[in-house]
């Protein structure tokens, strides 16, 4: 028969042991609620990174259906994201179309999927080494998106610019301008805008004697390059025009390529026969021209053109007749001109009421004087770029009509 004494150690060991028991499932529960926390973490910039990969994934099917890119765009995208396909343990599978979920076998969608082994902390302790957090997402076309004017720049003065006489007339569209400055949009003179809405990140500045309507609207948020998805085409060997291209007089008809050092074309009716117009570097790898024109009597026509602007700048004034139409479908659908992202170079349109543009004029990283008339024959005109400058009276149409896909605008929108 145990004595009271034995019997008080006895207890005493079992309570030891319980102690020890308890201590053990808390440090689980504290391992389990800090792990828990940083993975949560993880997977919300993980779910961020899939997001961006399947929306810029999507905006390439958008481009061309058939594109062999959109894995590369994809896993670029989640590179950026700070999630880079095979390094650190972390998989980036795209699947085009998505192989699960509601649109399974669309073609039109992508699926992305990150994942990664992650290692623990102080689950460590309850022998639990890793864990796999993964993140899911799917994106495909929305609805078009109402802007025609979007000006990119996110800190510039005077990003948006009006002087003189200008009036921006685009009463079925939307101005976007994306700079935080306190003269983020400034007008001057006589010069104002007319638009569907006009919205600013920054604010507006104004001297005018003309007060744009609706009114402003200021400290909105930025909007993201409509077109940043867009890849670039591959500049090809300069074999066919291995230097600038000079046109003086007559009327001769030019046709599509690689055309290293640029076209310069002065006092002269040219045609230029549909397809895709590449401006790249002279073959010693200076900067070329890019497309300038000069003289009063020079007539620019092209019906289905696009002008990828890879090196040199874009030069059209001085009240030339101008009339450019981007193609109506297929790969470069709606895009008249697109300037590199690494080209700065500033461009110029400024024809007046002879130029007609219809397409998306696109300069993303360069300041763009822009005057395109107020009686423009073209049925829409998108203009995307840096910093823009409205010199003079000019109106542009939104009858997306004539292309396949209507708006080039798209809101490609995450679907899953």
């Amino acid at each position: 028969m145990s004595t009271s004494s034995e019997r008080h150690r006895y207890s005493k060991g079992q309570v030891l042991v319980l102690a020890a028991l308890m201590l053990t499932v808390l440090i689980g529960f504290v391992g389990l609620a800090a792990d828990a926390g940083y993975f949560f973490d993880y997977r919300r910039r993980m779910t961020a990174a899939a997001d961006n990969a399947a929306v810029s994934a999507a905006m390439e099917v958008r481009r061309d259906s058939s594109s062999t890119q959109v894995t590369t765009v994809a896993r670029a995208a989640s590179a950026a994201s700070g999630f880079t396909n095979g390094t650190d343990g972390i998989t980036v599978t795209v699947n085009h179309p998505p192989v699960s979920g509601y649109n399974v076998g669309n073609n039109n969608f992508v699926e992305v999927l990150i994942d990664r082994s992650t290692p623990t902390f102080f689950m460590r302790a309850l022998n639990v080494a890793t864990a796999t957090v993964g993140a899911r997402a799917v994106s495909g076309p929305g609805g078009s998106g109402g802007g025609c004017v979007y000006v990119l720049n996110a800190v510039a003065d005077g990003a948006f610019t009006l002087t003189g006489s200008a009036l921006v007339d685009v009463p079925t569209c939307n101005v976007i301008v994306n700079s935080i400055s306190a003269t983020a949009m400034r007008t001057s003179g006589s010069a104002c805008v007319h638009a569907l809405s006009i919205n600013i990140t920054g604010h507006l500045s104004s001297s005018s004697s003309c007060a744009s309507t609706p009114t402003p609207v200021t400290n909105v948020p930025s909007e993201v390059d409509p077109f940043a998805g867009l890849q670039a085409p591959t500049v090809g060997s300069c074999t066919a025009h291995p230097a600038k291209v000079s046109v003086s007089g007559g009327t001769p008809t030019l046709s599509p390529g690689t055309y290293c050092g640029g076209i310069s074309v002065s006092n002269a009716t040219v045609t230029f026969s549909p397809g895709l117009y590449i401006l790249a570097k002279n073959t010693n790898n200076s900067a070329g021209v890019g497309l300038t024109s000069s003289g009063g009597s020079t007539h620019l026509l092209g019906t289905g053109v696009t002008f990828y602007v890879d090196s040199g700048a874009v030069n059209v004034s001085g009240g030339q007749t101008v009339d450019f139409s981007a193609p109506t479908s297929g790969t470069w659908e709606g895009m008249l001109f697109f300037q590199s992202r690494t080209n700065i170079a500033n461009a110029t349109l400024t024809g007046g009421s002879t130029m007609n543009l219809e397409g998306v004029v696109y300069f993303p990283k360069a300041l763009l004087s822009y005057t395109g008339g107020t009686a423009t024959n073209a049925a829409y005109t998108v203009i995307v770029s840096d910093r823009l400058t409205f010199t003079g009276p000019s109106g542009l149409h939104s009858d997306y009509a004539s292309l396949a896909n209507g708006s080039p605008v798209k809101e490609t929108m995450l679907g899953e």
